[in-house]
């Protein structure tokens, strides 16, 4: 029998938005922005890439010659990801980290439009 998964209390998720930067949430609730900043080996035996996202984590890609993916490992900045054994995101956590960066992106926005009506 599979054990069953444990979720993340929605109180424990609240903690963790209210301490987490803007630009993690943002990747959090939309997926990260990977951009290719270098890249190793050659076609013959194949290559490994490495990208970087605007949250600063960063992935590192196997390729085969092929172009198949044989390996992927992505290390998160401290404080990305929650604490440990807190478990799982449920559907109700991913809403609030959805709330919260909707508040982040809100607050931004604002502050741009008070900068061009000065």
């Amino acid at each position: 029998m599979k054990p069953r998964v444990r979720f993340a209390p929605v109180e424990a998720v609240s903690e963790y938005v209210a301490e987490v930067s803007g630009q993690a949430l943002a990747c959090r609730d939309q997926g990260h922005t990977w951009r290719v900043y270098d890249i190793d080996g050659d076609s013959d035996s194949g290559f490994t890439r490495y990208y970087r996202c605007a949250c600063k984590a960063l992935l590192e890609q196997g390729l085969d010659a092929d172009g198949l993916i044989v390996s992927r490992r992505i290390k998160y900045p401290k404080g990305y990801q929650m604490p440990a054994g807190t478990g799982r995101l449920s559907r109700e956590g991913r809403g609030t980290i959805r709330l919260a960066s909707a508040q982040s992106d809100l607050r931004a926005i604002m502050m741009r439009r008070q900068k061009r009506a000065s």
